[in-house]
């Protein structure tokens, strides 16, 4: 089976236009790819340094309230517990 003139310049078309789709489609990838590693590291910096900042407030809560004062030495917070921390945070 051969392929006519006309037939064989809409597949060269068709090749062309896909191989310039296909840059620019790469193109666009590795520019979300670097974006998203930008905001990957951004995320790292903030979660340290949440984990930072609720580690010494917790080990302030311990140290000012004592073990043995602290209600719930379970997980689960009481309501009590979540109040008097939001007024500390103010």
């Amino acid at each position: 089976m051969s392929l006519t003139e006309e037939e064989k310049e809409e597949l060269i078309l068709e090749c062309a236009n896909a191989k310039l789709r296909c840059k620019e489609v790469w193109q666009t990838l590795l520019t979300l790819e670097k974006i998203t590693k930008t905001y990957f590291k951004i995320h790292y910096l903030w979660k340290s340094r949440f984990e930072k900042a609720d580690r010494k407030l917790a080990e302030d809560r311990i140290i000012h309230c004592g073990p043995n004062q602290m209600k719930n030495k379970g997980n689960e917070l009481t309501k009590a517990d979540l109040e008097s921390i939001l007024d500390q945070l103010g």
